[in-house]
């Protein structure tokens, strides 16, 4: 696949001349976001930006970055790169903002040696990397899942780690580059050639700064090869695309032709594919600006009229699902008939901590493994303390998750 060039070799000063240069203030694109409703225009924004001031900065961090806007715009403006850029700004500006605190937490949880498991058996050169909500949230099918592509490639390794794309988000550059590159050279050291995700944020993450390293969503592997045997099922679902794979095409047409494979008719919808919506948790609005965070659910709400949702993000699953019946793929696959019944409830946070460290048991225990390891390095280039990821940060990512498996959205 190609891979798309790397926002972090841009800066804002470049991503603003671009938006200035181009925008003309159609409209295109505020009218579909409001996060533009709320601040004006791209252009707009861009003269604002131009001051470097806190609070024009720390505005960036209440934009989804799902890149509708950048799709949407008929001049091939990139205002979601500009705001990217200015997340970054702010970042090594004014450093980490507290509100931000659970959301660092649980990465430092899920790249601590606590969590984190690499095996890979002999002679592997493919690894699934299922990411960190799946493990925690769908830990049997997981396991059934790596089973089941174990038959298409037998020496396939698994690495239970975090691809870092929160910190990433939230522009700490510095330590984003440290601890993805690590991962990375990990990999390519030990001969890695391909990683199969099942999470769209991990795949975006790979696709960018996977250098040496070929990206596939588990799905189009699924679809290319025999589904894992369960009863079909009737019905018409709308499906929601993840804004990270907006513009993967291929993965749109796996999930569909799965969904069908099972017995489901697909409901045509506006809002799809390239120009899918956000489900209102990316970028780590909620955190920021809720009120923002929640305009996106309502507009899927309307769009899909009663129907049942199926994503193939199980954070958009979590999301919407507090606003709407929203499904996985991955138990529609595996549990079709419970899941549209509504039978089939994902274990919620802080569980999903313990599930995550009885999975890597399981792994420990039934993968075989040539090289190993459990992922130890100090938090250095970022400044983050080491002891982020030890019992006071996972006891406050505990808490953190126990605050949020309960939140719901007003």
């Amino acid at each position: 696949m190609k891979r798309e060039s790397s926002p972090l070799e841009l800066d804002l000063p470049s991503a603003l001349e671009q938006v200035n240069n181009l925008c003309n203030d159609c409209g295109a694109c505020v009218k579909n976001c409001a996060f533009l409703q709320k601040y004006g225009s791209p252009g707009q924004l861009a003269k604002e930006l131009a001051d470097g001031s806190a609070a024009n900065l720390s505005r960036a961090y209440e934009c989804s970055l799902c890149g509708l806007c950048t799709t949407l715009c008929p001049q091939g403006c990139d205002p979601s790169g500009m705001f990217f850029q200015a997340r970054r700004q702010a970042n090594a500006d004014l450093g980490d903002d507290k509100r931000h605190g659970v959301l660092r937490n649980y990465e430092a949880q899920g790249t601590s040696p606590r969590f984190t498991w690499y095996a890979l058996p002999q002679d592997c050169d493919t690894i699934f990397f299922p990411g960190c909500n799946i493990p925690g949230s769908r830990p049997e099918i997981v396991k059934l899942l790596f089973q089941h592509m174990q038959q298409v490639i037998p020496n396939l390794g698994v690495v239970m780690d975090c691809c870092c794309k929160p910190s990433h988000d939230l522009g700490r550059t510095d330590f984003f580059r440290e601890m993805f590159g690590e991962l990375r050279s990990y990999l390519l050291d030990n001969g890695i050639k391909k990683v199969l995700c099942a999470c769209p944020n991990c795949f975006k993450v790979f696709s960018m700064y996977g250098g040496g390293l070929e990206t596939e969503m588990v799905y189009a592997l699924l679809d290319a090869n025999e589904l894992p045997q369960a009863e079909k099922v009737t019905g018409e679902v709308c499906v929601h695309d993840p804004c990270p794979l907006r513009n993967e095409s291929a993965v749109h047409e796996a999930a569909r032709s799965i969904l069908r494979k099972k017995g489901l008719k697909i409901a045509p919808q506006r809002r799809e594919r390239k120009k899918t919506l956000c489900c209102g948790e990316g970028g780590a609005v909620p955190c920021m600006a809720p009120d923002l965070a929640k305009k996106w659910p309502e507009i899927r709400v309307k769009d899909i009229q009663g129907r049942p949702l199926v994503t193939y993000c199980a954070g958009c699953a979590l999301f919407l699902g507090r606003h709407t019946p929203t499904h996985h793929l991955l138990d529609i696959i595996y549990k079709p008939k419970e899941t549209l019944d509504g039978r089939v409830k994902p274990a919620p946070s802080p569980i999903t901590y313990w599930n995550r460290i009885q999975l890597k048991k399981w792994f420990q225990r039934n993968l075989p493994a040539e090289a190993a390891r459990e992922r130890s390095l100090p938090y250095g280039a970022s400044g983050e303390s080491a002891g982020g990821a030890g019992f006071k940060g996972a006891l406050f990512a505990f808490a953190g998750g126990l605050l949020c498996g309960f939140k719901k959205i007003k």
